[in-house]
């Protein structure tokens, strides 16, 4: 390539292959013959046509100006092998891992087609790797569940529930493995990912921190005093035994479960039979008077409790859930009412 001395050996190239006519190669065998404008004939004479072969040519076309890429070395270019790579699936892709290429334009226009074509190969490995991952699977869900292949009609149940088993874990597997790569490769773009998901962690904190400072506050007005911990505990399980009994008094099952809320918070009977007490005391109360409360507004209240301490517990979010079940609420109802309770109160005009 102009003074620069290449060396042919593992010589690789990326560019596109052109087909050679067959009509534009000198022969130098008499026994050779042109058919179409693309292949050499070489006949054996044989009347079932057996033996013949059949060979066609491409190449790369000769550029006016080329590129090349690998290692100079005692004033010659040759192969670069620092990352040459073996095994099976690099050589089914053809990535031997050796930067030895000539490329057709110049230094910009190599760059862009070694690029497509690193993308290139890049895609093949994802794509085999991820066809491997679905495969292994497969073949460890098989393995779990080919006893029951031989079950009428639950065999043919359980080879497919193999393949949507296998994809189903596979699938998201290999996704997230290029997503890690590339990140590895890119610590740039990982370190602003970070960034972004500690901003908005410590933005929702915030808002969290605020949201519940004014709900507490709302609270100790309405009850009129400072509520410590232990007292929105207790009111959390005052609202919860007064919609156990809302109906037709507590239920043998309502009142286990009322027993166990107090013993994950480690009171003893006593103390539970006058929190109980004191609820169902509150409900006569509230039903002798004109006005009481309802079902969702019990709920609205349980809300604001469990989440006036800064947090909302998985056994609070399930206590939550079984008292709008019993109530006729769904899930949405509670999304709803959490929302309506993490909205500040209204402002009074003076």
């Amino acid at each position: 390539m102009g003074e620069l001395k290449v060396t042919s050996d593992k010589i690789e190239f990326v560019d596109s292959n052109e087909t050679i006519a067959a009509g534009s190669l000198t022969l130098k065998r008499s026994n050779l013959e042109i058919e179409g404008s693309e292949h050499l004939y070489l006949r054996k004479n044989r009347n079932d046509e057996l033996g013949d072969e059949r060979v066609s040519y491409s190449g790369v076309p000769v550029p006016e100006t080329a590129t090349y890429f690998g290692k100079f070395e005692s004033q010659l270019g040759v192969p670069d092998t620092t990352h040459q790579r073996t095994g099976m699936i690099n050589q089914m892709i053809q990535d031997s891992g050796i930067l030895h290429h000539i490329v057709a334009g110049d230094r910009e226009a190599a760059l862009t087609t070694m690029k497509a074509h690193i993308g290139r190969l890049k895609w093949i490995v994802r794509g085999i790797g991820t066809a491997c991952v679905v495969l292994g699977f497969s073949i460890l869900f098989g393995t779990v569940i080919g006893v029951l292949f031989h079950i009428p009609f639950v065999g043919r149940i359980a080879e497919a529930g193999t393949l949507l088993l296998a994809l189903a874990f596979g699938l998201p597997l290999a996704f997230i493995t290029m997503i890690a790569a590339y990140l590895i490769a890119n610590p740039i773009v990982l370190a602003i990912i970070v960034l972004a998901v500690v901003a908005v962690f410590f933005k929702l904190r915030q808002r969290g921190r605020s949201s519940q400072a004014a709900m507490k506050n709302q609270l100790d007005k309405d009850y009129g005093r400072v509520l410590k911990d232990s007292d929105l505990q207790e009111l959390e399980f005052i609202q919860l035994a007064q919609l156990a009994s809302s109906e037709s008094g507590i239920s043998e099952d309502e009142e286990k479960f009322l027993r166990q809320w107090a013993r994950k918070h480690r009171w003893p009977d006593p103390k539970l039979e006058q929190l109980l007490a004191k609820a169902q005391a509150q409900s006569e109360s509230a039903n002798s008077d004109t006005i009481s409360q309802t079902g969702e507004e019990h709920l609205l209240t349980l809300v604001r409790l469990a989440l006036a301490d800064g947090s909302m517990s998985q056994y609070e979010m399930k206590s939550i859930r079984r008292a709008a079940k019993k109530s006729g609420f769904d899930d949405s109802k509670i999304r709803d009412l959490i929302q309506q309770a993490l909205k500040p109160p209204p402002l009074l005009a003076a």
